[in-house]
C-alpha cells in the first residue's frame, strides 16, 4: 500500500482534488493543506491496532555496568579551639517614660469633637443637596 497525497487548497466546487506520487509536493502547497489517504485497503486500516509483533523495538544490550553507592563524602573534624558562633544577649530594655493620662482623655475629647462636627457639616451638605434634586424632580 502505497499513500497518496491530494491537495484540497486549490479545489473548486465540483473539482477533482490533485492527486500526485508519494514524495512529490504540488508547487505552492504547505504541509497545512495536503491530506495523506492510502490508495488501497479499508478506511478503518488506520485506526486499527498493529499487529503483535510489527513494530516491537527490543533495546540494545549495553555493557553498563550497575552503579553502586559509595556512601557518604568522608568528614572532617573542625579545627583546635573552634566553638559554634555566640550571639551576645541584648541589654534589658529601658523603662518608658510615664504617660500623661489626663493629657491623652483631652486630646482624645478634641479629635472626637472635631470628627463629629465633620459629620454633621457632611450631612448637612447631603441633606440640602437632596432637597434640592427632589425639588428639580418634583417642579
Amino acid at each position: 500500500m502505497s499513500p497518496t497525497r491530494t491537495d484540497y487548497r486549490h479545489r473548486r466546487a465540483g473539482a477533482a482534488p490533485v492527486v500526485t506520487a508519494p514524495g512529490a509536493q504540488p508547487e505552492g502547497v504547505g504541509s497545512v493543506a495536503v491530506v495523506t489517504m492510502r490508495s488501497a485497503g479499508d478506511a478503518d486500516d488506520y485506526w486499527r491496532r498493529p499487529p503483535a509483533d510489527a513494530g516491537r523495538a527490543t533495546p540494545p544490550a549495553a555493557d553498563v555496568p550497575e552503579p553502586t553507592y559509595t556512601g557518604p563524602p568522608p568528614t572532617h573534624p573542625p579545627p583546635r579551639g573552634w566553638r559554634t558562633p555566640q550571639v551576645m544577649r541584648p541589654a534589658p530594655p529601658r523603662v518608658l517614660p510615664g504617660q500623661d493620662l489626663p493629657g491623652l482623655d483631652y486630646a482624645e475629647r478634641g479629635a472626637r469633637t472635631v470628627t463629629l462636627g465633620i459629620g454633621m457639616i457632611a450631612g448637612a451638605i447631603m441633606l440640602i443637596l437632596s432637597c434640592l434634586l427632589c425639588s428639580r424632580v418634583l417642579f
